[in-house]
């Protein structure tokens, strides 16, 4: 989707052809923060995140766009990698009395968090704006498409696998907890993704409060949420959140991420004439390298159109 308003902001003629709508895909189950997680830390991966950031900070007052500027507590006492992505000031060490129990340091930085379900109506209605076409159908062949434009842009994700018969890809199972936390309990948006309660992390979005999370392969593709797991991530967030076991739970949620070995595959590739853009493969950093990779994309449409 994010491809479609950048090309169609370009003035691009774009038409959007899916099987899913945007609601019922993983951008919708993603808890939205704008962190690379499991992303290669190249300076192509700096950059992308980078340009996301600065369109998501840009984004942030505009009633409706469910994007919101937040301090997210990282429990890892190393210099996060990804600190060169922010513009300067935005990341600094945690203070004694900010960190939970049993945790000896850690980093604050200023970074985007998205409330998903609602920026993914957002964009939908930007496109729509703009002039953005939908299609609801499934395409069983990139060459349907190719035949019927001269440049097409594969954002499958693991749909790609068929598509593309791109065995890198893998589906890494995520579920995460949606929480009303008791009245009074202060809740942070805090994570530990290396650490003695790794992976837990504690999204207050104003939609909901999102509490993670799980990171397992998982050929069979498996939506169902598990109770026990629902359990152990309750247990993991409580540790960084006292009290937070105790909230209300609203639902559970479980998405796939499209994980690639080897990294994104963003590049051109030529069928019969007709330029297929690739953009796929961000597992779980979708969300923080989506504008970025969004601009490239549009480069490389007009490149093709010459």
């Amino acid at each position: 989707m994010t491809c479609a308003v950048a090309l169609a902001e370009a003035g691009g003629s774009v038409v959007v052809v899916a099987d899913t709508p945007p609601a019922d895909t993983v951008s919708a189950v993603a808890g939205g923060l704008w962190f690379p997680y499991g992303a290669d830390r190249s300076d192509l991966t700096l950059a992308r995140a980078r340009a996301t950031y600065l369109r998501f900070e840009q984004l942030a007052p505009a009633v409706g766009a469910g994007v919101e500027m937040v301090d997210y507590l990282l429990l890892d006492d190393a210099d996060p990698w990804w600190a060169r992505a922010l513009p300067p000031g935005r990341v600094r060490r945690a203070h004694a009395h900010e960190l939970p129990a049993g945790y000896g340091g850690g980093h604050v930085a200023h970074v985007p968090l998205v409330q998903s379900p609602r920026h993914l109506e957002f964009l939908e209605a930007s496109a729509r704006a703009l002039g953005v076409a939908f299609e609801r159908r499934r395409v069983e062949a990139l060459t349907e498409l190719t035949s019927l434009a001269p440049v097409v842009v594969n954002c499958a994700g693991l749909g790609a696998r068929e598509l593309c018969g791109d065995t890198r890809l893998s589906a890494l199972r995520g579920q995460v907890v949606h929480l009303r936390p008791p009245p009074g309990l202060r809740v942070p948006c805090v994570a530990d993704d290396d650490g003695p309660n790794a992976l837990a992390y504690v999204l207050p979005r104003p939609d909901v409060c999102v509490a993670g999370g799980t990171a397992t392969l998982d050929e069979a593709s498996d939506l169902a949420a598990d109770p026990a797991t629902r359990e152990a991530i309750l247990a993991r967030c409580d540790a960084l959140v006292p009290g937070l076991s105790s909230a209300e739970v609203l639902a559970d949620r479980v998405g796939l991420r499209p994980v690639r070995s080897g990294g994104v595959r963003l590049e051109t590739e030529d069928i019969d004439g007709a330029a297929l853009i690739h953009d796929y493969g961000h597992g779980g950093a979708g969300w923080t390298l989506a504008w970025g990779c969004a601009e490239e994309v549009r480069g490389l449409v007009f490149d093709a159109l010459g």
